[in-house]
């Protein structure tokens, strides 16, 4: 890692990848749906798969930069962490303190994108970004424009979950949000402000809240 990190440039990768995703999306809306436990879109799924990904992805390497060294935020602040750790000193570090927290291991990798565990990751790793993380991760309201969308992060957690696992107890988690969808690939396409749709919304909130983490 170079002596100051560019927080900026991992939102912009981040940014990167889900223009990439949500071009696919777009370009596979006539696509068949296959029937299986429930009807579903291949391609739609994929997409729901690679944008939570690429957020694990995301909030990885964000907090394990924000502990390599001192970074520079968006705004032009620097943070420096209490204790500089690498990428292995730091998920050690997190295996050997994650008692009684929300941080959740599975096999060698933590929950890194847990929007419910950030306090305890900038906490347990001394992050000097810490608040500019939490906030943006706890934010019930995101900003997009002019168009206010709610935090997606749960709503797509449980459907990446469904899109994984396809059974009673996942459909039943995303049958919670989607209304009268009884079909998650329609309520992804369903208009919303302004011309757009659930799925770039999703897109444009992520991407939000991914330059306010880094901000």
């Amino acid at each position: 890692m170079p002596a100051t990190a560019q927080l900026s440039q991992i939102s912009a990768e981040l940014q990167r990848e889900i223009i990439e995703i949500q071009q696919t999306f777009d370009n596979c809306a006539h696509h068949m749906d296959v029937s299986g436990y429930v009807q579903y879109g291949v391609a739609e799924d994929g997409c729901v798969v690679s944008i939570w990904d690429a957020w694990n992805r995301f909030m990885r390497n964000l907090y394990l930069t924000s502990c390599a060294g001192t970074g520079v935020g968006v705004s032009g602040v620097l943070y420096t962490p209490s204790q500089v750790r690498n990428e292995s000193a730091a998920i050690q570090h997190l295996r050997q303190n994650c008692r009684n927290t929300k941080v959740r291991f599975t096999r060698s990798e933590p929950n890194w994108y847990a929007p419910n565990a950030s306090f305890d990751y900038v906490n347990i790793l001394g992050l000097a970004n810490g608040s500019a993380i939490t906030a943006a991760l706890s934010n019930s309201s995101i900003q997009t424009g002019t168009v206010s969308i709610s935090n997606p992060l749960g709503d797509l957690r449980r459907l990446r979950n469904f899109v994984a696992h396809k059974n009673w107890e996942t459909h039943s988690d995303v049958t919670r949000f989607m209304g009268a969808y009884t079909s998650h690939r329609p309520y992804l396409r369903s208009n919303t402000t302004g011309g757009s749709t659930k799925f770039l919304d999703w897109c444009e909130a992520i991407v939000a809240i991914a330059e306010a983490a880094c901000a």
